[in-house]
């Protein structure tokens, strides 16, 4: 007699859930007699591990008073319908690993910082509109007293124009 491995057990339950036709109730002793390549003391041994392999994850239970039937648990129809393998069906119930950048704290940090360069940007926003206001009061400080010094500039270029001819007409 072959003593079967976890793995083997499993590639096993794995072909007894596949060949389920009924999930109410079955015959795990009959679905193994169904597989040729079993002899009966493999298939009394795959039994007892498949049936303890079951009820331990929960994926049928028996039915009483039914003479070795067996029906599947709400997991083992889950399990079934999904056309898994147990392994895999039982890494996807698992739930994910959370990775760092995944935690909400990581949010709130950015957010916290956003909001901070946004006060910044503000804050700036009106140093510089502050700053505007006074180049643009010297501006027109300066534009004044240009308009003024371009008055005295045409002042004074009238008065040494009239100060030309009257020495030319003095001579």
């Amino acid at each position: 007699m072959k003593i079967y491995s976890k793995e083997e057990t499993i590639k096993v339950l794995d072909i007894v859930i596949e060949d389920i036709e009924n999930v109410s109730y079955f015959s795990i002793k009959e679905i193994l007699a169904r597989h040729r390549e079993y002899n009966e003391h493999e298939q009394g041994y795959l039994f007892v591990e498949i049936k303890s392999l079951g009820e331990v994850y929960d994926l049928f239970e028996y039915i009483k008073d039914s003479d070795g039937l067996y029906r599947l648990t709400p997991k083992g129809i889950n399990l079934k319908e999904s056309e898994k393998g147990f392994n895999e069906f039982e890494k996807s119930l698992k739930p994910k690993e959370k990775k760092w950048y995944n935690e909400n704290w990581i949010g709130y940090l950015i957010a916290f910082i956003v909001l901070l360069f946004s006060v910044y940007q503000m804050k700036e926003n009106k140093s510089l509109t502050n700053r505007l206001i006074v180049v643009e009061k010297k501006l027109d400080s300066l534009n004044t007293k240009l308009d003024y010094l371009n008055v005295q500039y045409d002042s004074f270029e009238k008065k040494l124009s009239d100060l030309k001819m009257k020495t030319e007409q003095k001579k």
